[in-house]
């Protein structure tokens, strides 16, 4: 990635503070719209499906209704949102920017960030800056014999994937976006609560931590020259490979950092977020 491209990249990720995931302490940019209301539901199963009743949740029960479905054993809450045609649709419901929980406009036919205005289409893909990498779309069906929506957690972008049994694997051939030496991506996957930050070190040698400070929730860069983790906020700076604090203050929590594998043959970059599926 040339390296204008490169710094035009960082200046979209490395951004103001993130919103908290409680939408009512979001400070919004955007008057117009507000994340969709949080609704509690039950767990997925073991084949990746969360099974809903439409009469059990009121917000989803007319066309143009939105719910941010938060399960216990799902760590990405998903947006739902009932059509003009009577189905519904189904996204990951944090922003990929850094994370803000998304609201869906049934006027306009699209889901909008409140916090720094990101916009995607019903399917995920993005409409509007900030935001770089999609939402995961998910399929969703009617479950013949009790009516009920079954959403399949598994289906999801073939890009940017989530977590599956404690992994998320990336085709690097399909994104040019980590091809340089230096180059880094940002992303929330779904299964997660926040976005991971991944920085092509050098040549087939990638490192992934956490992409939010331990200070405030600003989103951290990769500091070319120093080679570090650095919060654009407060110029914290943490060590690249054990996440430790390298800066005087404010910040004293480690970065979370986690192993990866990557096979330079098949060039997937296996990134380790869970030790149990």
């Amino acid at each position: 990635m040339p390296n204008e491209s490169r710094r035009h990249f960082l200046k979209v990720i490395a951004t103001a503070p993130m919103a908290a995931a409680a939408a009512g302490s979001l400070t919004r940019c955007d008057d117009n719209i507000n994340p969709s209301p949080s609704v509690t539901v039950g767990e997925v199963d073991q084949a990746g499906q969360l099974k809903i009743a439409p009469s059990q949740i009121a917000e989803l029960q007319q066309v143009g209704g939105s719910a941010l479905l938060a399960s216990s054993n799902f760590g990405t809450p998903i947006l739902a949102f009932h059509q003009a045609d009577g189905s519904l649709g189904t996204v990951s419901g944090l922003c990929t920017h850094v994370g803000c929980p998304l609201g869906y406009v049934p006027s306009h036919s699209y889901i909008e960030c409140p916090c720094h205005g990101s916009r995607f289409n019903l399917n995920g893909q993005v409409l509007r800056a900030p935001a770089v990498a999609p939402l995961f779309h998910y399929t969703t069906r009617i479950e013949a014999q009790t009516g009920n929506w079954v959403i399949n957690t598994k289906s999801s972008d073939d890009r940017f994937t989530g977590v599956m049994a404690g992994k998320i694997e990336l085709q690097l051939q399909n994104i040019p976006e980590l091809n340089s030496t230096g180059a880094t991506l940002a992303y929330t996957p779904a299964g997660l609560n926040g976005p991971i930050l991944i920085v092509h070190t050098d040549v087939n040698i990638f490192n992934v931590s956490d992409a939010t400070c331990t200070y405030q929730p600003c989103i951290i860069d990769y500091d070319t020259v120093g080679k570090v983790l650095r919060c654009p906020c407060h110029n914290d700076t943490y060590d690249l490979a054990t996440g430790r604090v390298t800066s005087t203050g404010p910040a004293t929590v480690a970065l979370k950092i986690y192993p990866v594998q990557y096979d330079s043959s098949s060039q997937i970059l296996t990134i380790t977020v869970s030790s149990s599926p």
